[in-house]
């Protein structure tokens, strides 16, 4: 498994987090796209350098921001948050998948 996807979702919390703060003076954005940004990268170096507990920090941090964006996906139905909740979908199965197929 690789380190990528939750690298690029790390880049692109972070990044939106700044936009929303940006766009509409948002503490909550700023803060929570930071934080669970910065988590992410944490994972993912941690999983480039094989250390334990990446694929689950990757997993956590992945459905941490897919229950955000989704709620504002439904509320907004702005093509941003929904982008984003299926992306971290998709991360938080590919860990979990990464995370129950480990040899025991």
């Amino acid at each position: 498994m690789s380190s990528k996807p939750i690298s690029v979702m790390a880049a692109a919390s972070t990044l939106g987090g700044i936009a929303g703060y940006t766009a509409a003076r948002s503490v909550p954005s700023l803060l929570g796209g930071v934080g669970v940004g910065a988590v992410m990268a944490i994972s993912g170096i941690r999983i480039k350098d094989q250390l334990p507990g990446g694929f689950e920090l990757a997993c956590g941090s992945s459905v941490v921001m897919m229950v955000p964006m989704f709620r504002r996906a439904v509320k907004t139905r702005g093509p941003i948050p929904i982008t984003m909740g299926l992306a971290a979908t998709a991360s938080a199965v590919y860990y979990a998948k990464a995370v129950l197929d480990r040899p025991k």
